[in-house]
């Protein structure tokens, strides 16, 4: 039995997850103690902090450790033109040939990644536009099953930055698109990065290859330790601290589904590009996220032209 049958098994006897529930608690314990409690909060290095339940398993969890960027997105109306954001009009050189849908409309400009602005991540650019834009008349919102790599109904473009001698300043064009009710992101937001280094997504396929069964006899030695703990919730506190959610550059994904790369040869090798997840002003259906992976050899050589776009609903 993998990860992916454990999870199966063990979601149906736990409660639903709710909102706010993997926030941390503010005394996080930095030095070990000879009995630590299951939900003590342990730094286990410089920036790693996890629950007490882990200090035993952390050199195997320590192993699975991928960069990453972390991303904090807040609403911001002004926001400058070259900046990192979700939403909001794209930095784009006069000129540009905007990309619209299949239906002929033009695109939401859904996010814009400056590369100048983030962290150092080997395999990642070190500078240029990341562009991304999808359909606002879509259903699926630009991601096309079973074809997810079909750019009809969305987006993606890279910008050297000497490509953008003098940029657009005229969107009105885009006035309809921008107030359209039906897209995950109604606001713009301005992104700020932080590095990172991300542990053992629970529902990443890179997890389930790599570490199979070792996953489920963990959890077994942590609830057999903790014997005086309910389960379930030792089980869903687990889940959710390698839950690999938020909004992110690399690293492991997080689902509220299957990740599409499971048992899908062809994207057995594709890595996180970025992944944007639901929050208080940011929707995807019902607490979705959304993924953009790519292969490394075209990440290196910046294209674009066959990522792979899907969002899982809540």
């Amino acid at each position: 039995m993998g990860v992916f049958d454990f999870l199966s098994n063990r979601k149906k006897d736990i409660p639903e997850k709710k909102k706010g529930q993997e926030a941390l608690p503010e005394n996080v314990i930095k030095t070990s103690k000879p009995a630590i409690a299951a939900f003590e909060m342990v730094e286990l290095k410089p920036g790693v902090i996890l629950p007490g339940f882990t200090v035993d398993h952390w050199p195997e969890i320590e192993g699975t450790g991928l960069p990453s960027v972390a991303i904090t997105a807040v609403p911001l109306e002004e926001i400058p033109p070259a900046a990192s954001k979700f939403g909001g009009y794209p930095y784009i050189p006069v000129g540009f040939p905007y990309p619209k849908d299949a239906g002929g409309s033009y695109m939401y400009p859904l996010a814009q990644i400056n590369f100048s602005e983030v962290p150092p991540v080997d395999g990642f650019p070190r500078s240029g536009y990341l562009q991304i834009y999808i359909s606002a008349y879509d259903q699926m919102l630009g991601s096309d099953y079973p074809d997810l790599q079909s750019q009809k109904n969305f987006r993606i473009f890279f910008l050297e930055e000497n490509e953008i001698a003098v940029h657009q300043t005229d969107f009105s064009f885009l006035d309809d698109i921008m107030d359209s009710g039906t897209l995950p992101i109604q606001t713009s937001h301005r992104l700020s990065f932080t590095e990172k280094e991300d542990h053992m997504g629970m529902a990443d396929v890179r997890v389930e290859m790599a570490l199979g069964l070792k996953v489920s006899r963990m959890i077994d030695r942590i609830i057999k330790k903790y014997p005086d703990e309910d389960e379930n919730i030792l089980y869903q506190k687990f889940c959710n601290t390698f839950s690999g959610r938020g909004h992110k550059i690399g690293g492991y994904a997080g689902f509220t589904q299957t990740d599409p790369r499971f048992k899908n040869p062809p994207f057995d090798h594709y890595i996180l590009l970025l992944q944007i997840d639901s929050d208080e002003e940011i929707m995807w259906g019902e607490m979705g996220v959304a993924h953009f992976f790519i292969h490394p050899d075209d990440l290196a050589k910046k294209d674009f032209s066959k990522v792979m776009y899907t969002w899982d609903n809540g």
